[in-house]
């Protein structure tokens, strides 16, 4: 049975925060680019987490997310998790940030950031 995801609000000004105290929690960590001159498909990017934050910082385009993703045929982990991630622009490329943690750490993060659910 689907069980819908958890999708929560984060105040702007908690954003790096937060992203490097998942990091610290972080079971997987990985960046990714697309440039849909050469691909339709994510890839993997020669960029660290730290240069993609540093994009972040200076992008116009920014995203960030905080889920809770719970087990369902659409999870590929199979596994009930928190992702954390962004998701910025650098020219004509995106840039994304994954962070998974485990769900013990959901009400740390929840109670630490105020998080509200959506």
């Amino acid at each position: 049975m689907y069980k819908q995801d958890d999708f929560y609000k984060v105040v702007k000004t908690d954003e790096f925060s937060l992203l490097y105290d998942a990091k610290e929690k972080s079971y997987a960590i990985w960046c990714d680019e697309l440039d849909c001159r050469k691909s339709i498909q994510r890839v993997k990017t020669s960029k660290t987490f730290e240069e993609v934050v540093e994009i972040y910082k200076k992008s116009q385009f920014q995203h960030f997310v905080f889920i809770r993703r719970n087990t369902s045929s659409f999870n590929p982990n199979n596994k009930d998790h928190l992702e954390i991630g962004v998701r910025c622009d650098e020219g004509e490329i995106g840039y994304f940030i994954y962070i998974e943690v485990d769900t013990e750490f959901e009400n740390y993060f929840i109670d630490k950031y105020k998080l509200e659910k959506l």
